[in-house]
């Protein structure tokens, strides 16, 4: 940027690195790294350079549908008037639901500072709070923080009180009924303990686009403020000490998206033929005599379809690349299953969507009675049993009469319950909540459920 632009300018040099290794489909290893160098230029001081170096390194998990990364970092920072070391942990938490058009994430991480120049300061720990929650077109950002996070002159300001921020933030978007406009309202409120500052701000947006890929754009910021002056530390607590500002900014913009074709970048675009099918000989592969599948919603990515009465479901133009797979039976297909909410890779024309026997679950009910039991009667009939996946999905069926069931299950770790809020309280199940595993090599399973019956007391009266 051109030195004699404005009064604050500045040329930088920033360096990213990303790696990831998958260990499975549900564990990845992320490391990403930075490096930044900046130069200020002032027109009433002389320039400085600062640099910094960041590394992060999170295990992303994803269990019970929730995406769960913990993660380490460290800080460099190398500041004329202030370096230090930053160490910390982070712990995120995110979920990403489409059909409710739903997604939240929060993050909470925490560490301490190590100053090294101009004055080696003890430590001291600080820890912040991050949340989002979106449904449809609507944000919400949260953000708290004790501590000094960034380190700068902290021994000055800490006889003033511990450094605390809160940060809150929503907007929405209204789409008009003609689609070329699109307005955009975001407003927000920020607290600082250690400045004795309130900010508010409303932000609106217009936007209108056009058919060439043309967007124009007016919007107006409205921004009230009331911070304690700390040019003179010594008298921050005064009084007459604060100050209070609005600010009301206009603005106009226009963008043009350019897709300009890079001649060593060639993205390739696949019309996709997907097929669903019975797999009766588990070899995931087509064959003649197996039959297809009608009526099952195939989504990929945020795009999604339906197969016809062939059993074939087609998108078009879809760019290779991995896409989260998921599908929906709309008729019920008893004991047959499909691996489901997994990632595949679209480089082909052709994907096909097995649909496997599930293994069968036989089971029994049994009552042991109590000594002196005076039960007559044993209807087990219409009872829930469910099984549920790690995953959280659920599998049910009902009992018959002398208590047997059965249900199918695809592959995979299952808890196995038995509704028991409709026995009286003299009952109780000794092995409810189990545990079962299903793997490639299981034929079948039995198990029973035992029902106890307490004991009672007895009273004897000689005569």
């Amino acid at each position: 940027r051109d030195k004699n632009y404005a009064d604050i300018n500045y040329e930088a040099l920033r360096f990213n690195l990303n790696t990831s290794y998958i260990f499975n489909r549900n564990t990845q290893l992320l490391w990403n790294s930075n490096y930044s160098e900046q130069t200020r230029y002032y027109n009433s001081i002389l320039p400085y350079s600062y640099k910094s170096f960041n590394t992060n390194l999170d295990l992303k998990n994803k269990y019970f549908k929730i995406n769960m990364t913990p993660g380490v970092f460290f800080k460099k920072y190398i500041h004329p008037n202030n370096k230090y070391n930053q160490y910390g942990l982070r712990l995120r938490f995110n979920e990403y639901i489409p059909e409710n058009y739903f997604r939240y994430a929060f993050t909470i991480q925490t560490g301490y500072n190590k100053s090294i120049e101009p004055v080696k300061d003890d430590l001291y720990f600080f820890a912040q709070l991050f949340g989002l929650i979106h449904y449809k077109k609507t944000n919400l950002n949260v953000m708290y923080s004790v501590g000094n996070v960034n380190n700068i002159q902290y021994n000055s300001y800490t006889s003033f009180g511990v450094p605390q921020r809160f940060r809150v933030s929503i907007s929405n978007q209204y789409s008009f009924i003609k689609k070329h406009l699109l307005l955009n309202l975001s407003t927000y409120y920020k607290h600082e303990v250690h400045y004795k500052s309130h900010s508010v701000g409303f932000q609106p947006q217009l936007y209108f686009y056009t058919n060439s890929r043309w967007r124009f754009g007016i919007e107006v910021m409205f921004n009230y403020r009331t911070k304690a002056d700390i040019a003179d530390i010594n008298s921050i607590t005064a009084e007459n000490n604060y100050n209070s500002g609005t600010d009301v900014t206009f603005g106009l913009n226009m963008r043009k998206a350019l897709e300009i074709p890079l001649p060593w970048i060639k993205k390739k675009y696949n019309n996709l033929v997907v097929e669903c099918f019975y797999d009766i000989d588990g070899d995931r592969i087509k064959d003649e005599e197996e039959n297809v599948i009608p009526n099952v919603v195939i989504r990929l990515g945020d795009v999604e379809t339906i197969t016809n009465e062939k059993g074939i479901a087609s998108f078009y133009n879809i760019a290779a690349g991995n896409y989260k797979l998921k599908t929906i039976a709309l008729e019920k297909r008893e004991g047959w299953y499909n691996e489901n909410d997994y990632e595949v890779t679209v480089n082909e024309n052709y994907l096909a969507i097995p649909f496997l026997k599930g293994k069968s679950i036989k089971g029994n009910i049994i009552l042991e009675k109590e000594k002196y039991s005076n039960t007559t009667t044993e209807d087990f009939s219409n009872i829930l049993i469910t099984a549920t996946d790690k995953f959280g999905k659920l599998f049910e069926t009902i009992s018959e009469y002398d208590g047997s069931f059965e249900i199918y299950l695809p592959t995979g770790e299952y808890l196995l319950n038995m509704d028991e809020t409709i026995f009286s309280s003299k009952y109780k199940v000794i092995n409810n909540n189990s545990s079962i595993t299903i793997d490639t090599n299981t034929q079948s399973i039995s198990y029973v459920f035992i029902i106890s019956e307490k004991k009672r007391k007895i009273k004897v009266k000689k005569f």
